[in-house]
C-alpha cells in the first residue's frame, strides 16, 4: 500500500498555500495609505498647461530660486527681473510619503532678498518644493527637491 501523502494532496497544499498568499498579499494592500498629490487632483489637472507655461516661462528667463539647508533654517533667495521692487507668492511644501507633513508658506518680499524658513516645524523628509511667485506681469514656477535633515 502507498503512503497517504501521494501527488494529489501535494498540489492541494500547493493550491492552498497560493490562496492564502493571495489573501495576504490583499488584506495588505488594503491596509495600506493612498494619498492623491491634493485634494482636488482632477480640478488641478484641468490647469496644468498654466503651471507649464509658468514653469517654461521662469526656465527662459533663468530664474531659478536657490536653496540653502542649514542647522534649523531653511533659507531661499527668490530671483527678480529686476523691474519690480517686491515680489509675491506661495513656497508649497509637498511631502509624498505622508500628506500631514504638507505645507505652505506665503511671502512677499524685497525683489532678490532671502526668505528664511524655520525647519523646526518640518519634519526631517524628502519634500518636493514648488515656488509659485508673480512679478510685474509675469507668473513664475519653480520646483525643486528638499532634503531636511
Amino acid at each position: 500500500m502507498g503512503s497517504k501523502f501521494n501527488w494529489g494532496w501535494k498540489i492541494g497544499l500547493l493550491y492552498g498555500g497560493f490562496v492564502v498568499m493571495i489573501i495576504a498579499l490583499a488584506f495588505r494592500a488594503s491596509s495600506e495609505k493612498v494619498e492623491l498629490v491634493t485634494k482636488d487632483y482632477y480640478e488641478e489637472e484641468l490647469k496644468y498647461q498654466d503651471r507649464i507655461n509658468r514653469a517654461h516661462m521662469a526656465d527662459s528667463l533663468h530664474l531659478r530660486p536657490e536653496w540653502t539647508v542649514g542647522s534649523g533654517q531653511v533659507s531661499v533667495r527668490i530671483p527678480s527681473m529686476g523691474h519690480a521692487e517686491q515680489v509675491s507668492g506661495t513656497i508649497r511644501f509637498y511631502c509624498p510619503s505622508d500628506a500631514a507633513k504638507d505645507f505652505n508658506y506665503p511671502f512677499t518680499a524685497k525683489a532678490d532678498s532671502e526668505l528664511v524658513i524655520s525647519h523646526s516645524s518640518m519634519a526631517h523628509t524628502l519634500y518636493r518644493v514648488n515656488v509659485e511667485w508673480s512679478e510685474d506681469s509675469h507668473q513664475l514656477l519653480a520646483e525643486s527637491v528638499l532634503k531636511i535633515d
